[in-house]
C-alpha cells in the first residue's frame, strides 16, 4: 500500500471508526514500517477491508478532500476590500439621496 493510500485510510479510520478503529489509526501513525504491515495482517477486518482503498468509507475520504481543495481555489475577499466596498457603496447612496 502507497503511504497517501494508508495516510487516506488512517483518516477514514480516524474520522468514521469507533474507539478501537481511532486507536488503531492512532497506532499506524507511530509505527515502523513493518509494525504497520503486522497491524494490517492481525486486524484486517478493522483496517484494509474497511477502510482501504476502494472501500465506501476511502472514496468519502477522498471526496471530503476535494471539496476542501475546490473550496480553498475560491477567491477571498480581504476585510479591507470588503471595509471600501461598503464605504464606496455608503457614499454613493448618500449621494443619490
Amino acid at each position: 500500500m502507497k503511504s497517501e493510500e494508508m495516510l487516506r485510510m488512517r483518516e477514514g479510520m480516524s474520522t468514521f471508526g469507533g474507539s478501537f478503529v481511532k486507536a488503531l489509526s492512532q497506532t499506524l501513525a507511530y509505527a515502523s514500517s513493518e509494525n504497520k504491515e503486522r497491524i494490517l495482517k492481525a486486524f484486517p477486518e478493522y483496517t484494509v477491508e474497511r477502510y482501504g482503498p476502494g472501500t465506501p468509507f476511502y472514496t468519502d475520504v477522498l471526496s471530503q478532500l476535494e471539496k476542501k481543495e475546490q473550496g480553498s481555489k475560491t477567491p477571498v475577499t480581504s476585510y479591507q476590500t470588503e471595509i471600501k466596498n461598503t464605504a464606496y457603496k455608503m457614499a454613493k447612496a448618500l449621494t443619490e439621496s
